[in-house]
C-alpha cells in the first residue's frame, strides 16, 4: 500500500499555520452535492450506532458532514432507522431525534453535528484557530495530515520537521488547492471535505482528550469512494475505548438532540 513520508513536511507547512486568537474567517465555498430538499429517498439502517447510520447516509447521498463530536453513546447505542419516500432532512432528523445532547444543522450540501457537552475554549483543540492555511492539490488524507502537521506546528513552534509514515488514502481523486486564513481546525476539515465532495470528517476521541493531541490525532477524515474507510465508525468507536475518560457526561442531563436553526 502506497504511504506518504513526511520526513520533510515542515518545508510545506512553513506558511501554513500559527495559532492566533479571534474570530475565523468563513471558509470558501466548495462544490454542491446532496441537499435537504432533493428528491425522495429511502433509507433504512437496523441495528447500527448513530454514527455508523450518518455514515452510511452520507455515503449513499453523496452529503459531506463534519461531525464535530463523538461520545460512546452515538458510537456504540443501536438504533434503527427507517425512512420511505423522505427527504435528506428528515432522514437526519429520523437518525439524531435518537441521540441525547446533539444538535445538528443540514446547510446546503453540508451537515454539521455536534454537543451541547462538547468542550470549548483551550478545552477543544478543533476550535484553535489556524492563522494561515495553503495547501496544494492533495488528496485528502494528505490534505488531512497536513492540517494535523501544521495544528502540532501551531502548539509547538519550535518544531522543525516529521518524521514518519503517513497513509496517503485514496490518491486517484483530490482536493483542489486550498488556501484559507484564520479559521478554526473544524472549519479547515469542513473545507477540505466539501472541497473534495464526497467524505465527512469525525471526532475521534472523547471529551476528556480533546484538549490535548494523543497519538493517532483528534479526528478521521472518511472517504466515500474508498472501500476501506467503511469501516470507519467501528476504529472511532475503539478510539473512544482506548481513551476513557472517568466521566463523559456533562453534569447536567443535556436536552434531547434538535436541530439548529
Amino acid at each position: 500500500m502506497p504511504r506518504l513520508v513526511v520526513a520533510l513536511a515542515a518545508a510545506l507547512i512553513l506558511g501554513v499555520g500559527n495559532l492566533a486568537r479571534g474570530r475565523p474567517s468563513r471558509p470558501r465555498a466548495a462544490p454542491q452535492n446532496a441537499t435537504p430538499g432533493s428528491a425522495p429517498i429511502s433509507f433504512d439502517a437496523r441495528g447500527v450506532s448513530g454514527l455508523r447510520a450518518l455514515l452510511t447516509l452520507g455515503r449513499a447521498q453523496h452529503l459531506p458532514m463534519g461531525i464535530r463530536f463523538v461520545d460512546r453513546e452515538l458510537a456504540q447505542k443501536p438504533i434503527d432507522v427507517s425512512v420511505k419516500h423522505a427527504t435528506v432532512t428528515e432522514a437526519v432528523r429520523a437518525i439524531m431525534r435518537q441521540e441525547r445532547g446533539y444538535t445538528w444543522r443540514l446547510a446546503p450540501h453540508f451537515l454539521t453535528v455536534d454537543h451541547v457537552g462538547a468542550p470549548r475554549g483551550r478545552q477543544n483543540l478543533l476550535m484553535a484557530v489556524i492563522e494561515d492555511f495553503n495547501a496544494p492539490r492533495a488528496s485528502l488524507q494528505q490534505d488531512s495530515n497536513l492540517l494535523f502537521m501544521s495544528l502540532q506546528l501551531a502548539l509547538r513552534p519550535g518544531t522543525t520537521g516529521f518524521a514518519g509514515d503517513y497513509y496517503p488514502g485514496r490518491v486517484r481523486s483530490f482536493v483542489p488547492p486550498l488556501h484559507v486564513r484564520r479559521a478554526t481546525v473544524a472549519g479547515l476539515l469542513d473545507t477540505i471535505v466539501r472541497a473534495y465532495g464526497d467524505a465527512a470528517w469525525a471526532a475521534a476521541l472523547p471529551s476528556c482528550y480533546m484538549g490535548q493531541i494523543p497519538e493517532g490525532g483528534l479526528w478521521q477524515v472518511i472517504d466515500y469512494r474508498n472501500d476501506r474507510d467503511k469501516g470507519a465508525a467501528e476504529r472511532i468507536e475503539r478510539r473512544l475505548e482506548a481513551y476513557p475518560c472517568r466521566s463523559t457526561v456533562p453534569a447536567s442531563r443535556p436536552p434531547r438532540s434538535g436541530r439548529v436553526r
